[in-house]
């Protein structure tokens, strides 16, 4: 069973029973690996719920900053795509971090008749 599913499920739990859910957003490690959904070593998961009045969003962290500059030449070299950075003497470049469509996942929360967990209602598991 994919791992959204399993997060449904708890989900739809925790709306069904407030001592489960109490459970989940005080142990969300736990309640996970009961569902076959295992966490790594080392990452903490914590639960927040949205009310009628408040959404939280999660902000990613951000990405490491390189290490090292590019020099004149090298900015001259890639200023417009006009050329390339010779590979192994540039600094090491990070990728951008993935954003989330909010309002795409919020048409398709809508269209399924979902919500975004707002007062004890249906959620999108994101």
């Amino acid at each position: 069973m994919a791992d959204e599913n399993r997060f449904g499920e708890i989900i739809s739990k925790c709306w069904g029973d407030a001592e489960f859910k109490k459970r989940f957003i005080a142990d969300p490690k736990k309640i996970l690996a009961e569902f076959g959904m295992e966490v790594p070593e080392g990452l903490n998961v914590k639960v927040v719920e949205n009310t009628e009045d408040t959404m939280y969003l999660t902000l990613p962290p951000a990405p490491p900053k390189p290490k090292g500059e590019l020099s004149d030449n090298q900015l001259d070299a890639v200023s417009g795509g006009a050329g390339n950075v010779a590979v192994g003497t540039s600094p090491t470049l990070t990728a951008r971090p993935a954003y989330v469509n909010l309002t795409s996942k919020l048409k398709l929360a809508t269209s399924a008749g979902l919500n975004t967990c707002s007062g004890g209602k249906e959620c999108v598991p994101w």
